[in-house]
């Protein structure tokens, strides 16, 4: 098994070798371990804490759909300035 670190991007995908898979949400913005046979990519786990979690081929269309937890918008009006 070949094994790679990896980060989840915010809309919970992750790529090995050029191609995009999804990864459970709970593992958003983390850095993970990727567990696979180079010849059977669809087989591919994220190895965490003695546990499996499975990936599968990213659905673009679907994935641009999801629903996502939503983050608080920065008002930079009222950030103070930095003296430069």
């Amino acid at each position: 098994m070949n094994r790679v670190s990896r980060t989840v991007k915010n809309d919970s995908t992750l790529s090995i070798k050029n191609m995009q898979f999804d990864a459970p949400m709970q593992f958003m913005r983390q850095s993970v371990e990727v567990r696979f046979l180079p010849d059977r990519l669809s087989e591919a786990y994220i190895f965490d804490n003695g546990n499996r979690y499975p990936l599968k081929l990213t659905d673009k269309q679907a994935n641009s759909k999801a629903k996502r937890e939503v983050w608080p918008t920065v008002d930079y009006s009222k950030e103070p300035v930095a003296n430069v």
